[in-house]
């Protein structure tokens, strides 16, 4: 049976150049290693400065989708094309969730074709590949948001939230109605991933969205944001009842304890800014730290459009502080919601 489930998201093409060299100096970028990459691939870098690219795919033919099993590791630097390791999985992923720890990356859900597949695998600086065993029962998600929050030992942790599921026909829809949470577990010496629910009580409607961000603070929080819910009909979620196009301004910012439990109290629940003439899309919206602790948020879409015309990112960003140095939010209108 081949599974073609309609994707989250779909794209013809990815760039001419994979990769490129960007000049601090002259401010250019320049093509760099004539590499191209499928469609929408998975990447990360680790802490060694390479980065891991996995799958990606042709999904515009809903019919006829084609998905790529595979991998490559970029070394840091200017490397050669022959520095560069190519490397074929097990199964074909889309929008699996990538997540450095170390010199090594877990590789988590998005295996479109094969439901089967490892939930988890590992692949190291090296080229090494490690399908893990365990967490079988957990739902194969894409476009989940992940990230790796401490290792002791052999063992390493990390948080998956959100994410679209594929069911066990291999569809899913465009509304994300489970509440995904995982904390994960890798043991590199048995070559396993253990899986615990992670419990967001009221706050877990929040979860009902896929291609968000999470990111750790100094603080030593984490904070999740952006994404989406549903571009079309959907079940109650984030935007309230009313189905229709879902792109949840809510950020949620929670603390997770020594035990692996989600510390809310109080509930950290707070909303990208959109007034006073702020704008800030959550669909795409990425996070860079500042040197005085703070975050710009860069925007992306703000809305979609279901028919018709076509719709562009806002081009606003915005920056959140998070109580730095005694500080309250450095914006006026980010502050005035009083939600961060």
């Amino acid at each position: 049976t081949t599974f073609n489930p309609i994707p989250n998201f779909a794209a013809e093409s990815g760039p001419a150049e994979g990769v490129e060299y960007y000049d601090t100096v002259n401010g250019a970028s320049s093509g760099g290693l004539g590499l191209t990459f499928p469609p929408l691939p998975s990447v990360v870098g680790l802490d060694g400065g390479a980065a891991v690219v996995v799958g990606g795919g042709d999904a515009s033919d809903h019919d006829a989708a084609v998905y790529s099993d595979q991998a490559w590791i970029i070394p840091a630097g200017q490397p050669t094309s022959d520095q560069v390791i190519n490397l074929s999985l097990s199964s074909a992923r889309y929008g699996a969730t990538l997540m450095a720890a170390g010199g090594g990356a877990l590789v988590w859900g998005g295996a479109v074709e094969d439901l089967d597949a490892a939930r988890g695998v590992w692949i190291d600086e090296a080229g090494v590949v490690v399908e893990l065993a365990g967490a079988e029962d957990e739902a194969q998600t894409m476009f989940a948001a992940g990230l790796h929050v401490g290792t002791t030992g052999d063992s390493a942790r990390f948080i998956v939230l959100g994410g679209t599921e594929i069911g066990s026909d291999g569809s899913h829809e465009l509304a994300v109605t489970a509440e995904h949470a995982l904390l994960l577990t890798v043991d590199l010496v048995q070559s396993t991933v253990g899986a615990s629910s992670l419990d967001f009580g009221a706050e877990a409607v929040q979860l009902q969205r896929a291609g968000g961000s999470l990111t750790s603070l100094s603080d030593g929080t984490f904070w999740f944001l952006g994404g989406y819910q549903s571009f079309g009909a959907s079940a109650a979620g984030p935007c309230g009842a009313g189905g229709g196009v879902c792109l949840p301004p809510q950020t949620l910012r929670f603390e997770l304890t020594e035990a692996g439990a989600v510390d809310l109290s109080p509930p950290q629940l707070g909303s990208l800014p959109a007034q006073d003439g702020w704008d800030v899309g959550p669909l795409g919206a990425s996070l860079v730290r500042q040197s005085d602790g703070s975050w710009l948020v860069v925007s992306g879409f703000g809305d979609v459009a279901v028919t018709g015309s076509s719709q562009a990112p806002t081009d606003e960003a915005t920056l959140v502080r998070f109580e730095v140095a005694g500080a309250d939010l450095c914006t006026t209108a980010v502050e005035e919601e009083d939600t961060l």
